[in-house]
């Protein structure tokens, strides 16, 4: 397999399991939100919290993101979304809610801004047109994500909520190791 494919293949990987972690979590983490909140005044300023920390993250964080560090990043910014969605069946009061959502808003800022460096990378590496490979790389990231989602439906019949955060939160960390292995 050429390197190029492989990085491929790896960053796919790598993506659809944060997509799919953070698909499948995501209606709940909004109920989990909304009923930490108490009224929908404060569910919106914690939605909005989100928000803010993932704008304040494109803007400042981007200029942390420099080749070398690449997969530093990538992996911190798993890991960090991992435990954040570990922490969220132990969170008691709004301020520690506050603390992750800030902690997943950043997290999550980087992956994307890293994501994007990433396919810009393995296209330069490609002959496809730029239409091409990005249309290829979402829609295998989208069909994956997809079925693994089917798969979660019968996941979710079987084990708890609490189980699906932290199976969840495992996923962003896996996902995040597989990242740091990618050389690109």
């Amino acid at each position: 397999m050429k390197r190029v494919d492989k990085t491929y293949v790896l960053i796919i990987i790598s993506q659809v399991m944060t997509a799919v972690a953070g698909s499948v979590i995501l209606p709940f983490y909004i109920l989990f939100i909304q009923q930490s909140s108490k009224n929908y005044s404060i569910f919106i300023y914690l939605y909005a919290f989100f928000s803010f920390a993932s704008a304040a993250t494109f803007i400042i964080g981007s200029k942390f993101v420099t080749s070398n560090k690449l997969n530093n990043i990538l992996l911190l910014s798993n890991i960090t979304a991992g435990i954040s969605l570990l922490l969220v069946p132990f969170a008691r009061n709004l301020y520690q809610v506050i603390l992750i959502q800030a902690s997943l808003g950043i997290s999550l800022a980087f992956l994307k801004i890293i994501e994007k460096v990433l396919v810009g990378r393995i296209k330069d590496k490609t002959s496809k047109s730029e239409v091409a490979f990005i249309g290829s790389y979402h829609s295998w990231v989208s069909l994956i994500g997809a079925v693994m989602m089917v798969l979660t439906g019968v996941f979710l019949n079987i084990f708890s909520l609490i189980f699906l955060f932290y199976v969840c939160g495992a996923i962003f960390i896996i996902a995040g190791i597989i990242g740091k292995i990618i050389e690109i």
